[in-house]
């Protein structure tokens, strides 16, 4: 597994080749970050590549997290309303 940095932040991520692809790509999940990159890619162009677009790597993965902080806020407060709800109803 290789890695980049920003600031004090390191990010993990999995490089995979893919005769398919005909360009590199990075793929950003909430947990896990993966670069899909052609087979005929030589590993300094793809470690180029993300270094290049690491701000945007990490900006995408504050963005998932902030989003998965507020859903996941959004569902105890239903949660809460629900007991709430059947609480009042006996």
């Amino acid at each position: 597994m290789s890695q980049i940095q920003v600031g004090k932040v390191t990010i993990p991520y999995d490089i995979r080749t893919s005769a398919t692809a005909h360009k590199k790509s990075i793929i950003v999940r909430p947990q896990h970050v993966e670069v899909v990159a052609p087979v005929s890619a030589h590993e300094a162009d793809i470690t180029a590549f993300v270094q290049k677009k690491r701000y945007w790597v990490f900006d995408k993965l504050t963005e998932m997290n902030e989003r998965l902080a507020y859903l996941e806020r959004h569902r105890r407060n239903i949660l809460h309303q629900l007991i709430a709800n059947i609480s009042d109803q006996q």
